[in-house]
């Protein structure tokens, strides 16, 4: 019986056609399993490829982990450090111009607020475990908080008032480590003003070709300065970058912002006036420290 009379008896006897006839079928069916194979290749290809980025993924993310975690070495060679440290500092107090002459009140002159160089020194603890991304530092300072008010007019009038605050604080530093003996990272500082009345005046209002505008003696407003003006305590944040060698030596930039008014002023009769003033400084610091374990 030919394939074909096979496949409408078939029909016949209700069972299912058969479309293709014996050799076709077989034929099909081997295509079949080749397109099967070829396709199961492919997705075990995918898989694969899908597991290995997804390896990569893991062992980088590790990686980075243990990087960051694990393997930043410190400079100081032990986890507890106790130091001292030297340096100078720049310091400016905003504003003070305006408490003593209303902008508005006259022209014809000119009145600045200039910085000051003073120096710093202070004690320090440093805590940081070797290898670790992260250490603290906190210390006690001295330092102080500056500025010079320069004033010069039409009429040859001159004078220099000078700010000189005197301060013993506490502060704190968050340091971060990304290289080796390399820190840097947020810090916050507080005093409190030891020299609230430190305050210099130098004129040339006793001068003879000025006698016709009837100005008190220099000594006077002095005094009147001395007892109408006054330092507050001190709060400020900041930023801090430096170095630490493995010998114990360090070297450490920062920048503090305070954020509380430094200089305020009593009731009087001559025009003085209570203004917001806040004040920058810059410190350039060299340290030293040795181990509590003798290292």
């Amino acid at each position: 019986m030919s394939d074909c009379c096979q496949t409408v008896k078939n029909a016949k006897k209700g069972l299912p056609v058969i479309i293709q006839a014996g050799k076709d079928l077989r034929a099909s069916q081997v295509k079949w399993k080749i397109c099967c194979l070829q396709t199961s290749s492919v997705g075990r290809e995918v898989r694969l490829n899908r597991e290995r980025m997804y390896i990569r993924k893991v062992l980088a993310t590790g990686l980075f982990a243990v990087l960051l975690n694990e393997t930043v070495c410190a400079q100081y060679a032990s986890t507890n450090m106790v130091g001292i440290k030297a340096g100078a500092a720049v310091t400016s107090i905003h504003a003070l111009r305006n408490m003593v002459i209303d902008a508005d009140y006259y022209s014809n002159y000119t009145f600045e607020d200039k910085m000051r160089v003073s120096p710093t020194a202070g004690l320090f603890y440093n805590y940081h475990k070797d290898r670790k991304l992260f250490g603290l530092n906190i210390g006690a300072s001295y330092y102080q908080m500056s500025t010079n008010s320069e004033y010069s007019d039409i009429h040859n009038l001159s004078y220099t008032i000078g700010y000189q605050y005197h301060y013993v604080g506490l502060d704190a530093m968050l340091k971060a480590y990304p290289y080796n003996g390399l820190f840097c990272g947020p810090a916050f500082r507080a005093g409190i003003c030891l020299t609230p009345e430190n305050i210099s005046y130098d004129s040339n209002q006793d001068a003879a070709f000025l006698s016709d505008f009837g100005y008190c003696d220099s000594e006077t407003t002095h005094q009147c300065l001395v007892e109408k003006f006054g330092g507050k305590a001190e709060a400020a944040v900041g930023f801090s970058v430096g170095y630490e060698f493995e010998n114990g030596f360090s070297v450490q930039g920062s920048y503090f912002y305070t954020f509380t008014d430094l200089v305020t002023t009593s009731l009087n009769t001559y025009g003085w006036t209570e203004r917001p003033n806040r004040a920058n400084s810059f410190l350039l610091t060299v340290g030293y420290a040795i181990g509590l374990d003798g290292k």
